[in-house]
This record gives structure tokens, C-alpha cells and sequence, in this order.
């Protein structure tokens, strides 16, 4: 079959909210793949085409050497198929999985993706409380925690402040069970991937702990658009430069 045109750095990645809990436990190479193959689905679209990628079109997009390119596409592959997508719909839990199926077309260096129909509506005809981003973002983090944590912060851009239980932030992030200790987990994950988000995405964002007593029961996140800190910041240059006019 022949391949889409190579999605863009500026394609757009486009989720329902409530399925953004089930990131939380993608690998790094996992949601990668899975933010390639989403960007090549029509949000606003009725159908749910099989579309094809090439190991060079993909090579390119997770950075990796040709002589590995294949075995790690595979093993993408492989793990993502079975790991379940759960979301709610009203007094209902649904499990089921990303996609029913892939092919890789031996001797000519493609894959084919499908997109299973019952998780539709979560990624295809979205109208509303749904959370999207430029698919670029996704190639600049290093760590699977950076993106886990952009992909909910992007969730509450518009409101400017995101306030999250330290369970709950584990939990989103991946690392349940890991680094108990606040200061661990400061240090070795909500810091560096604060810092990723800051240099190179379209966000920037602050944090500071919650305390009750003594404990640390959560994280309140302060985020701003980084055009809308532009336009801020132009508008107050603009400001600055009236009044020196005006002395």
C-alpha cells in the first residue's frame, strides 16, 4: 500500500480528556509511536482510514540509526497493541485496546496502522474537552515523564492552574510505587521534567508543593501559553516605550 504523505513537525495531535490517564503507563518509545500514528487521523473527520508509515518516515521521527530503526518500531509495536485503553463513560468502565491491528510489509520497509473503531469517538469527531498538541513537542523531550506531564498540563492550559494529588501525580506520570520519598521524586522527576516542558515546548510552567501540616499531599502547577507571554511581553514593551515618548 502506498504510505500518507510523512506527517509535519506542525501536525496536530488530538486526544479526549478522558483517556489521558491511560498515558500514563506508555514507554517512551510507545507513546511516541502513538502520537505519529494519531497525527495522521482527522479529528474532524467521519472515517477511520488504515494508513501506512514507512521505517524511514519513522526513523526519522524517533531519531534513531537505521540498523536499529526496524526492532524498535517493532517492539513499539508490539507493547503498545497490548496494553489497554481504559476510559468512563458515565457508570461505565471500558477497556480495550489502541489499535486491532499493524503489518509490516517485509522488503519494503512499511507499516500499517489501524485504529480500533471502539476508541473512535476518543480520538476522531471530537467537539469539545479535548486536549491537542503540535506533534513537534513530541520529539523534543528525553524523558517519558516530560510528556506525560505536558500532555495534562496542555489539559488545563486555558485555566492557567492545574492543583493534583502527589498520588494522583505519580500516577500520571508513570511512576506509582516509585521515588516515595518527596525529595527524590522532586529532584529525579517533577524538576527535569518541568525543565523539558520550559525549553522546549509551547508552554511555561511553575510548581510548588502543597503542604498539609509537615506532608506533601500534591503539586499546584501555575502554566501560561508561550504566545500568550509574547503578546504579554510585547504588549508591555509597547506600553514602556509610550511612556518613555511621553517624558
Amino acid at each position: 500500500m502506498e504510505p500518507k504523505a510523512a506527517q509535519s513537525d506542525n501536525s496536530v495531535v488530538a486526544m479526549k480528556n478522558e483517556i489521558l490517564p491511560s498515558l500514563a503507563k506508555l514507554k517512551f518509545s510507545e507513546s511516541r509511536l502513538f502520537q505519529y500514528c494519531l497525527a495522521h487521523y482527522d479529528s474532524r473527520g467521519n472515517e477511520n482510514p488504515t494508513f501506512g508509515a514507512s521505517v524511514e518516515d519513522l526513523k526519522r521521527f524517533f531519531n534513531i540509526d537505521y540498523g536499529n530503526a526496524y526492532c524498535v518500531i517493532r517492539d513499539a509495536v508490539v507493547s503498545l497493541g497490548s496494553r489497554p485503553l481504559q476510559w468512563r463513560e458515565k457508570n461505565l468502565r471500558r477497556v480495550e485496546h489502541w489499535f486491532t491491528g499493524a503489518t509490516y510489509f517485509e522488503g519494503e520497509g512499511m507499516f500499517e496502522f489501524r485504529l480500533n473503531k471502539a476508541a473512535e469517538p476518543y480520538f476522531l469527531m471530537l467537539q469539545e474537552f479535548f486536549t491537542r498538541h503540535r506533534l513537534d513537542t513530541a520529539k523534543s523531550f528525553k524523558k517519558a515523564a516530560s510528556f506525560k506531564l505536558y500532555i495534562n498540563l496542555k489539559q488545563w492550559e486555558k485555566t492557567g492552574r492545574w492543583e493534583v494529588e502527589l498520588d494522583e501525580l505519580r500516577y500520571r506520570l508513570g511512576v506509582t510505587g516509585k521515588y516515595p520519598r518527596w525529595q527524590t521524586f522532586k529532584r529525579c522527576i517533577l524538576a527535569p521534567t518541568a525543565d523539558e516542558i520550559n525549553t522546549h515546548s509551547d508552554l511555561t510552567v511553575t510548581w510548588r508543593p502543597i503542604k498539609r501540616s509537615r506532608r506533601i499531599i500534591g503539586v499546584v502547577f501555575r502554566i501560561k501559553s508561550r504566545a500568550a507571554k509574547s503578546i504579554s511581553k510585547a504588549r508591555q514593551a509597547h506600553e514602556d516605550h509610550q511612556l518613555l515618548e511621553a517624558l
